[in-house]
Order: C-alpha cells, then structure tokens, then sequence
C-alpha cells in the first residue's frame, strides 16, 4: 500500500498567488532553513492508502461520489501564526504558518469522502491524526480537527519572522476564493486532477 493525499483546490488564479506567497516563505529566511523544492498549496481532504494500480479505479469512483459538488467559495476565519514550543531540533520553538477555515462544504465534502474510504478500506487518516496529536501533544484531537481546515503556507519558520509573514498574507492573499478542484497528490505531484461541476 501507498500514502496517497485527496485534497481541495483553489480556482488557478488564486493557486498561482498563494503559491507564490508560499514560495517566498520557503525561499527567504522565514523557516530556519530555506527550501526550494515545495508542493502546491491545498487543503488536505483525506490521507488515502491504496496500490498504485488503484490510481484509476479511485478516479472513476470519485467522480461518481462527487458528481453533485458544485465550486465553493471559502473564507479564511483567521491567519494562524501559532508559536510551538522549544524542542531538541528547534530550541526556540518555531511557527506554523497558515490559513484556517470553519467552512460547512469543506466539511460536507470531507465527511462523504471519509466515509467512502472508510467503507472500501482506503481511508489512512488515523495515523495521519496520530502524527498531529503526537507533535500538538493533544491525543484527544480528530480528524474533524485536523483535515480540511487549513492551508499551510510556512511549516518550521521563524518565530521572529511570524508577524511579517501574517502582514503579507493579510496584503497579498484573496480574502476569499473559490474550491473548485479534487485531486490526488504522492510526494511527486499530482496523480489527477477532478474539476468540480459548475
């Protein structure tokens, strides 16, 4: 079995800002160390575990499952520049950069897309749930509240340049935009792509 990642995408124009947003953190001394090589931007929808010979049948069962979703808009609630605690690799703590949302769609979609997986025994989101609550130190965290609410832009940064990177977010980033695609992601890209019906 492979780790896939289902996740929502924002409409191309607003991918290509964020993006580019997210490029900047990661390659101008916002993280303790910069990084060229980043993935596009996403909200994560579901952690999937299935043979890479099942890329297709995912597909076609998808499309069927989400034959009726139609393009969301979303509203960022709040920028999150949460200051985790010192640990033995980053001994000043360090911030988690990042959009977070408390949107009805993201989960109405999150919830029918766990529970297909589930039901076919793809669904790999509780080790996912496992990895969060071990570096939130909170294992009374779900998957309602780790999936689909939130989009990353800077993990590991600086915590002196969290404030900055709040500024550009709140100058350069759409206030709100619209999902509008499925795809599914492996650590090279992404596997496919489903537009939502318009």
């Amino acid at each position: 079995m492979n780790t896939y990642t289902l996740v929502a995408l924002p409409e191309i124009n607003t991918k290509n800002k964020l993006n580019k947003l997210k490029e900047y953190f990661y390659t101008h001394d916002f993280r303790y160390y910069n990084k060229n090589e980043i993935s596009d931007v996403h909200l994560t929808l579901s952690k999937v575990l299935i043979n890479e010979s099942q890329e297709q049948l995912l597909k076609n069962l998808i499309v069927n499952l989400i034959k009726d979703s139609k393009p969301f808009e979303v509203t960022p609630q709040t920028i999150s520049t949460e200051i985790k605690p010192p640990s033995n690799k980053y001994p000043h703590g360090h911030a988690w950069i990042s959009m977070l949302f408390k949107d009805e769609q993201l989960k109405i979609l999150f919830n029918k897309i766990d529970q297909f997986l589930t039901k076919n025994n793809w669904n790999g989101n509780q080790e996912y749930v496992q990895k969060i609550q071990e570096i939130e130190n909170n294992f009374n965290l779900t998957a309602n509240d780790c999936i689909a609410n939130h989009l990353n832009l800077c993990n590991y940064a600086r915590p002196d340049m969290a404030e900055k990177a709040k500024q550009l977010i709140n100058q350069e980033a759409p206030k709100q935009f619209l999902i509008d695609t499925i795809a599914l992601r492996k650590d090279t890209g992404h596997v496919w792509e489903l537009a939502l019906n318009r």
